[in-house]
């Protein structure tokens, strides 16, 4: 069984309500991390039907500029 990320693990226990943030230092790789592991929480919601199908649980702002990652819970 794969490895857990343990920025997925802080993504669920600490974004419960709506509008809330996590964020990270900024790095193409934790970009690309983040991203795969929103999507798949999201497909997980969508199964779990707490959120309809055109809809969003989980989304990623990533700022290159200001050198941080977003993770932010939009339901």
């Amino acid at each position: 069984m794969a490895k857990e990320l343990k920025e997925r693990t802080e993504i669920k226990k600490k974004l419960k309500k709506k509008n809330d943030r996590i964020s990270f230092d900024f790095s193409d790789k934790l970009a690309g991390q983040l991203r795969r592991c929103t999507a798949d929480l999201n497909r997980l919601a969508r199964i779990d039907r707490i959120i309809d199908k055109k809809q969003t649980l989980y989304s990623v702002d990533t700022n290159r500029e200001a050198g941080y990652i977003e993770v932010i819970r939009n339901y």
